[in-house]
């Protein structure tokens, strides 16, 4: 099995949100619950090169 790890892309957007939509993925953390599309939409915008999301 080959595992390709890279930044996170706007595209990736719908399918973080449902993962974060998750009572057991935000549990514990200080974001608020059902964060929109845009929203990480924006995050995964700018990332800078160093930095993997």
């Amino acid at each position: 099995m080959v595992v390709e790890v890279r930044r996170a892309e706007p595209s990736d957007a719908k399918a973080i949100k449902g993962i974060y939509e998750c009572p057991n993925a935000y549990t514990g953390t200080l974001q608020l619950p059902f964060p929109s599309s845009d929203m990480w939409e924006k995050r995964f915008q700018n990332i800078p090169e160093h930095v993997y999301a």
